[in-house]
């Protein structure tokens, strides 16, 4: 399990290091594979192409997100003060 984890993790930073130089229409799953160092089936083992990538990334990244907006609602008791958090991450954002 911890392998497919640390696969997966390589197979994302090599993706968004091609979305540095690249745009999104010209990236392709070989490219991404080559990025890191695996073979086409490798990605295929974890994803359906790169827009599953792509949607799988977007939810981890507003699951983690969610998961913090709740973190900081419950250190906070004051609502003012959460929505002021909030509306700074939101900013941020």
């Amino acid at each position: 399990m911890e392998k497919n984890r640390k696969t997966k993790q390589l197979i994302q930073n090599s993706f968004l290091k091609l979305l540095e130089k690249k745009s999104f229409e010209t990236i392709t799953v070989g490219k991404i594979a080559k990025k890191a160092d695996i073979n086409r089936g490798t990605f295929y083992l974890h994803y359906k192409d790169k827009y599953d990538l792509q949607e799988k990334m977007e939810e981890e990244l507003f699951s983690k997100l969610g998961d913090y907006i709740d973190q900081l609602q419950a250190r906070y008791t004051s609502t003012i003060t959460f929505e002021k958090e909030q509306e700074m991450l939101f900013r941020f954002f």
